[in-house]
C-alpha cells in the first residue's frame, strides 16, 4: 500500500484513536458508507499501490474499483463481501509480519484499529461501493429528528439542537434584539452608526414584527454621511 506519511508521536496517539472509536459508536447506528467511511482510508493508505495508476500498483490488484477488487488473486480474495474474516485485506491489516503487513512498514503508514473496524463491518454488510463523489448527484439528507422540535425555528437549527441533545447540553436562553442587533449591523466602521441611526420605533417594530422586521429596517436605514458626502474635486493644478 501507500508510501509516504507520518506516524503518530507521542500523546496524540491515544488521542486520535479514542475520537476514531468514537467515530465509530456514533456509526454504529447506520450503514457504512463507502464514500464518507472507507474511501478516505483506502486513498490514504491503499490506492498508491492498489490504486487507477498501473505504474505504481503491485499485486496487479487495484482496490479503487469493485468488479476487480472482488477478484480472486494469487493469495486469495481481497474482499469477499460478507465475510470479513475471509478477506485478504483485513488479513493484512491485522498482521504483525512485516512481510504481509499492509500498509507495509515501510511507508510510514498505519491504519487505526477503529478504521480497521470500519473496514470490517464495511465487509460484512456486503462490501457496497459507491461512485466518486464528484459523479454523484447531490441528495438533500433528512432533518434529524429532536425529543423537543419547538425549539427548531429554522431547517438548519435542527442540526445544532441534535449536536447539542448528543453532548447531553441544553440551548442558551434566547438572546434579546438589542444584543444581536450590533453584529448584526456591522457593516465595517460605521456599524455603531447605523444602529443609533435606527428609528426610535425599533422595540414597536420587534414587538409586531419579530427580528426579522428589525433586520429589515436595519437594510432600509442608509448609512451616515452618504447624503452629506462632496463629489470629489480635481487639484487646480490638474486641470
Amino acid at each position: 500500500m501507500g508510501s509516504g506519511g507520518k506516524c503518530i508521536e507521542g500523546g496524540t496517539a491515544p488521542r486520535a484513536v479514542l475520537l476514531l472509536l468514537a467515530l465509530v459508536s456514533v456509526l454504529s447506528a447506520e450503514d457504512i458508507r463507502f464514500n464518507r467511511d472507507i474511501r478516505p482510508i483506502l486513498s490514504e493508505n491503499c490506492f498508491f499501490c492498489h490504486g487507477q495508476d498501473p505504474k505504481h500498483r503491485e499485486a496487479k490488484l487495484r482496490l479503487d474499483i469493485r468488479a476487480e477488487a472482488l477478484m480472486e488473486h494469487d493469495s486469495g480474495f481481497a474482499i469477499v463481501p460478507g465475510h470479513p474474516e475471509k478477506s485478504e485485506i483485513l488479513k493484512r491489516l491485522l498482521s504483525h509480519d512485516a512481510d504481509d503487513q499492509m500498509p507495509p512498514p515501510e511507508s510510514n503508514r498505519k491504519v487505526s484499529p477503529a478504521q480497521i473496524e470500519l473496514i470490517r463491518r464495511w465487509i460484512a454488510q456486503g462490501a457496497p461501493y459507491e461512485k466518486h463523489w464528484s459523479f454523484v448527484p447531490p441528495e438533500k439528507a433528512p432533518a434529524p429528528k429532536l425529543s423537543d422540535a419547538s425549539l427548531a425555528r429554522q431547517p438548519f437549527d435542527r442540526y445544532v439542537l441534535a449536536k447539542l441533545e448528543a453532548e447531553k447540553l441544553l440551548p442558551s436562553a434566547e438572546a434579546k434584539p438589542t444584543t444581536w442587533l450590533r453584529p448584526a449591523a456591522h457593516t465595517g466602521r460605521d456599524c455603531g452608526l447605523r444602529v443609533r441611526c435606527l428609528p426610535a420605533r425599533r422595540s414597536r417594530l420587534c414587538r409586531r414584527g419579530g427580528p426579522s422586521a428589525l433586520v429589515t429596517a436595519l437594510r432600509r436605514t442608509p448609512r451616515p454621511g452618504l447624503a452629506r458626502r462632496r463629489p470629489l474635486r480635481r487639484h487646480p493644478r490638474l486641470q
